[in-house]
């Protein structure tokens, strides 16, 4: 929604944004993140990344860590039927 909401409002950006929908979260994210990572990390890197993951220190060999912060969790739309 928010890449809709980018182009129906053309919001000019200084950068790219890119989106990667990787569905290998729950397994560690080596076989599906890990891959685009190994074979297309010329087209997906970012100096910024908003994930679903939070509170772990992440190493990033000799260029010190990565602290994710998790913004939301799946949550509740309560919806009523009006008609």
């Amino acid at each position: 929604m928010v890449l809709k909401l980018l182009k129906r409002n053309n919001i000019n950006l200084k950068g790219d944004i890119v989106l990667a929908a990787p569905a290998d979260e729950e397994q560690g994210g080596e076989r599906r993140a890990g891959y685009l990572l190994q074979h297309y990390k010329e087209k997906i890197w970012c100096p910024y990344v908003i994930n679903e993951g939070g509170g772990l220190k992440l190493s990033q060999q000799k260029k010190g860590y990565v602290f994710p912060v998790q913004t939301a969790e799946k949550g509740i739309l309560w919806a009523q039927n009006k008609s």
